[in-house]
């Protein structure tokens, strides 16, 4: 089950991450009235999306995930036969996700901020965003995600630690003082929140499908007061901030989200996180099923040796 929520979470971050700016039709029937003086479609877009196209994005993402998993399982002495099947399960992920799915993503997200930003209030945030310090935000996360990873690994925090900082970079008191301004324990926590209360509903709905007891999908609830994870990512943004970022951007990024407008912005960030793990509902259902349908895969592979994935697993996939 672990890692049912594993793929579950890391589909849903992702796709958050790597949402493209091309335009979709909107979605018709809303029933939603926007503000006169809300900015279109088109400028949401233009102003916080990443350039590029967001299949291959995240396509990139995922063979990034895979390589990392990779190196880690081989330095532990993991079997190769279990690093194969993590990276099906990532590729059964990714081919499960449609452009209509990705649509459905990009949609709740523009209408959030349809809601609650003005034309002139998305100029602002364009502005940031132009600057070197946004535009790493905004079209650089493919390397940002790659080093967060990178220092999330034990091993490679460890070199990366040993390894002199850019003679540029922020200070840890800069850092934490964006941190602080960004919230980004809080908005971390919201999101991921978010994310798993709609991953427990797709996760039970497929397992009650296939005749499994669904009550193992609620079996625990997320509290990041209590979540290590969440102290491991904060760190690892630490260690990778300080070797992605100079010292100047990093002021400016504190700037921005001191200002009214990132204020706004960040307070802004759960309802997005939030409505975009509404729209995800079909698609984690879908990818659930392929997930099943691998771990199913690998049993009947694996039945002259333990016959189980995951040792502690307290289901039999059907």
């Amino acid at each position: 089950m672990r890692k049912l929520w594993m793929v579950s979470w890391l589909l849903m971050v992702t796709s958050l991450a790597m949402v493209a700016q091309q335009p979709q039709p909107a979605p018709a029937g809303t029933g939603q009235v926007l503000p006169p003086n809300a900015p279109t479609r088109e400028q949401v877009l233009k102003a916080m999306m990443p350039r590029g196209d967001r299949k291959e994005q995240m396509r990139s993402m995922f063979d990034t995930v895979k390589q990392q998993f990779q190196e880690r399982g081989e330095r532990e002495g993991m079997g190769a036969d279990k690093i194969k099947f993590f990276g099906d399960i990532l590729d059964a992920v990714l081919n499960g996700i449609s452009e209509e799915e990705l649509d459905a993503i990009e949609n709740a997200m523009v209408g959030v901020v349809q809601r609650h930003f003005t034309t002139t209030e998305l100029d602002a945030i364009a502005a940031f965003n132009a600057n070197s310090a946004g535009e790493k935000l905004k079209n650089r996360q493919k390397e940002l995600v790659t080093q967060m990873m990178q220092a999330m690994d034990p091993a490679q925090l460890s070199a990366l630690a040993t390894t002199p900082l850019p003679t540029n970079a922020p200070s840890r008191e800069q850092l934490l003082k964006l941190f602080d301004a960004m919230q980004m324990r809080k908005t971390a926590a919201a999101m991921i929140g978010a994310l798993q209360d709609q991953s427990k509903t797709a996760i039970a709905e497929t397992l009650k499908s296939h005749g499994m007891d669904p009550s193992v999908a609620n079996r625990s609830t997320y509290n990041p007061d209590h979540d290590p994870s969440l102290d491991r990512t904060l760190n690892a943004m630490m260690v990778t901030y300080q070797r992605f970022f100079t010292a100047s951007e990093t002021e400016t990024m504190t700037v921005f989200f001191q200002s009214p407008i990132g204020q706004k912005y960040q307070a802004a960030t759960p309802e997005i996180a939030a409505e975009v793990a509404k729209a995800t509902g079909p698609m984690q259902r879908r990818i659930m099923e392929a997930v099943l349908s691998k771990m199913k895969e690998y049993d009947e592979q694996h039945k002259s040796k333990s016959g189980l994935i995951h040792p502690n697993r307290t289901f039999t996939v059907k």
